[in-house]
């Protein structure tokens, strides 16, 4: 056996290897389960994230609609009132700009669900199994000549098979180590300063109720406290304010995992495309028949 010849069936035996290890761990599944495991627990923290988020913009739109003033009472109705919140609407239309991108983070990972369970189903199984099967006699026939074309057919069936998956398992990856984390972290801040801003608001409403039930002037008195206890919304207005780098966060850290990484998904399924098939796919498929019966053609004029 010359050197040729065994380099030849090295090449063939290395292909051979490849192409069963691929099927092999297209079948087997358990990348795909990880990866719909990872998507569900991020889907998870999404639709949390846009209660939070809702619950948020409740807080802040009852918290502007607070009215604090006094009345006369006395047969002239004479009333004076301020609504000491209304500064935080930029704070309120960020919250709505939040649960915008809370919506579509949710329907980014439900699409990627359905993308997985597409590219999981028996059917491209069985597609890449059969290219394999076709490369495995391509190798052996006509010494090979005929296997290029396969080659490229079962190299682009499993970019799409595992491309996405490998995308979002690596996604997957990073969100559990760096991302999740923060995530995490900024959710539960932004439910704290929620809860504290709710539990201001029920006090205030408390004691005006409580105002209600005692003498005029009392009630007078109580509302007058209220109109001029400042540091009591000073309070409210930086907590609900101190929200605002939570939530950016949480809005950066949506985005990346749901519109940066199948943007890289797409970027990777081009570049892949592209290498397979070289940048003209028609002149590629054209040489490969006009080789395949140039072959035809002299083993016809050889009989």
């Amino acid at each position: 056996m010359t050197p040729e010849d065994m380099l030849s069936g090295r090449r063939k035996l290395a292909a051979i290897l490849v192409v069963l290890l691929t099927v092999a761990v297209s079948w087997w599944g358990g990348i795909d389960r990880k990866t719909e495991e990872y998507i569900d627990d991020a889907t998870v923290q999404a639709l949390a994230a846009f209660a939070t988020a809702r619950v948020l913009n409740a807080v802040i739109t009852t918290a502007q609609s607070v009215e604090v003033g006094q009345s006369s009472g006395i047969g002239v109705k004479l009333e004076t009132s301020i609504q000491p919140l209304e500064l935080l609407d930029p704070v309120n239309d960020l919250v709505e700009q939040y649960s915008t991108v809370m919506q579509f983070a949710v329907g980014s990972l439900v699409t990627q669900k359905l993308l997985i369970e597409i590219v999981s189903t028996e059917f491209f199984k069985i597609l890449l199994t059969a290219f394999g099967v076709v490369v495995v006699v391509g190798l052996f026939v006509a010494r090979g000549r005929y296997a290029t074309l396969p080659l490229k057919l079962f190299a682009l069936a499993a970019l799409l098979r595992f491309l996405l998956v490998l995308v979002l398992a690596a996604n997957g990856l990073v969100d559990q180590a760096f991302v999740s984390p923060k995530t995490q972290e900024n959710m539960q801040q932004v439910e704290v300063l929620s809860q504290e801003v709710q539990a201001e608001l029920s006090a205030a409403a408390a004691e005006g109720e409580e105002a209600e039930e005692e003498g005029w002037w009392d009630s007078m008195s109580a509302k007058v406290k209220a109109l001029v206890d400042v540091d009591r919304y000073k309070a409210m207005i930086e907590k609900l304010r101190n929200i605002v780098p939570n939530v950016l966060n949480l809005m950066a850290l949506f985005v990346f995992k749901t519109l940066i990484m199948p943007l890289l998904f797409l970027y990777l399924f081009l570049r892949g495309f592209r290498a397979i098939w070289g940048a003209d796919f028609r002149s590629m498929v054209k040489a490969e028949l006009d080789e395949i019966r140039a072959e035809l053609s002299m083993r016809q004029q050889g009989d």
